[in-house]
């Protein structure tokens, strides 16, 4: 479905459902979709205050990750 979305630029939708992949992957791979998902965000619908929220959530789960904390 991302993929389908992704290709239709639907950029919301296309976080709406990696949002709900978040749900039931590990950590470090929800860190990993925070990071798009905020990129994302800023990069597509630009909005960046949403894209903040999403680093502030990828930044709690490795503090020391330095590109998050930069973005």
């Amino acid at each position: 479905i991302v993929k389908l979305y992704e290709s239709q630029h639907e950029w919301e939708q296309v976080i709406h459902f990696k949002k709900r992949v978040l749900e039931v992957v590990t950590d470090d791979e929800r860190f990993h979709l925070l990071s798009e998902v905020g990129d994302l965000w800023k990069e597509k619908v630009g909005n960046v205050h949403k894209a903040i929220e999403s680093y502030v959530d990828a930044s709690a789960l490795q503090p020391d990750d330095h590109k998050v904390l930069h973005k």
